[in-house]
């Protein structure tokens, strides 16, 4: 039978239909989710109550405070925190709304001095007990936050304060030259915080709380003098026997004795110089 050329092409048609239809149709890719952003792990600082993460802060010397548990979770947040002045290094513990990694750093610190105050391994047990006694030293004392807060202020309240900020740090220092500190104060290990600290807040290396006061062995530095040396007054007369009584009955005696100069040899002569 003869086919017509249309019945060729439909059976054709058909039979490549037929082929076509034999491999499974490709399924479409569904398209890949974007990836997206994971929210911040949020980290509770809550292994220290505020009484030892303050108590620990003193001991380490570092110049922090927590105010206030404000929502009584039982762990220091961000606005929570006060950094401090007068202290040899400065704070930087909040970054906005977060702490900084400094703070994360000191955090964990704390954590492991709280448990047991990191020494050095080479300490002898005599240098041991002395930071021991330091710890119980500052231990005695409370610390207390004065807080103040200009950012609502005038400019030229801000500027006022800066300058008086400034002119306390330089009572401080002429106070601790008076009392002939730096000497001293270079004796304290730099591995030794709570020496640093007690130091700072005693005005020296001695022991002031009522604990640890009369224990000589209680001190900033390992050797601490029986007689501290000023530096208002020539080394050898401080060295004589009641030498305060003896400048005060010199005939210069009051200009000697005022507290606003320096006094220095001339020869045999003291000669008070102006603190200016």
């Amino acid at each position: 039978m003869k086919m017509s050329p249309m019945t060729r092409f439909l059976l054709g048609f058909g039979a490549w239909m037929a082929l076509a239809s034999c491999d499974p149709p490709k399924a479409t890719p569904s398209p890949t989710p974007s990836p997206s952003a994971s929210a911040p792990k949020v980290v509770a600082y809550d292994a220290l109550d505020r009484a030892t993460f303050n108590r620990v802060a003193v001991q380490m010397d570092l110049p922090i405070f927590w105010i206030e548990d404000k929502n009584a979770n039982k762990a220091i947040e961000p606005e929570e925190v006060a950094s401090l002045l007068f202290y040899p290094t400065q704070g930087n513990w909040v970054d906005g709304d977060r702490f900084t990694a400094r703070f994360e750093e000191i955090y964990k610190q704390m954590q492991a001095w709280a448990k047991s105050p990191t020494f050095p391994k080479d300490l002898t047990d005599a240098e041991k007990k002395r930071r021991m006694l330091v710890i119980e030293e500052l231990d005695q004392g409370q610390p207390t936050l004065v807080f103040s807060n200009f950012t609502k202020s005038p400019p030229q309240d801000k500027v006022f304060v800066r300058h008086m900020l400034a002119a306390a740090k330089l009572i401080d220092d002429l106070h601790g030259q008076q009392r002939g500190l730096a000497p001293l104060a270079a004796q304290i290990p730099k591995d030794d915080p709570s020496g640093h600290a007690a130091f700072r807040r005693n005005w020296g290396p001695k022991c002031s709380a009522p604990k640890t006061e009369k224990n000589p062995a209680c001190s900033a530095i390992a050797k601490s003098p029986e007689k501290v040396l000023v530096a208002m007054y020539p080394e050898d007369v401080q060295k004589e026997e009641g030498f305060c009584d003896k400048l005060a009955k010199h005939a210069d005696g009051e200009n000697l004795m005022s507290p606003f100069v320096v006094v220095k040899k001339d020869g045999d002569k003291l000669v008070p110089e102006p603190i200016t």
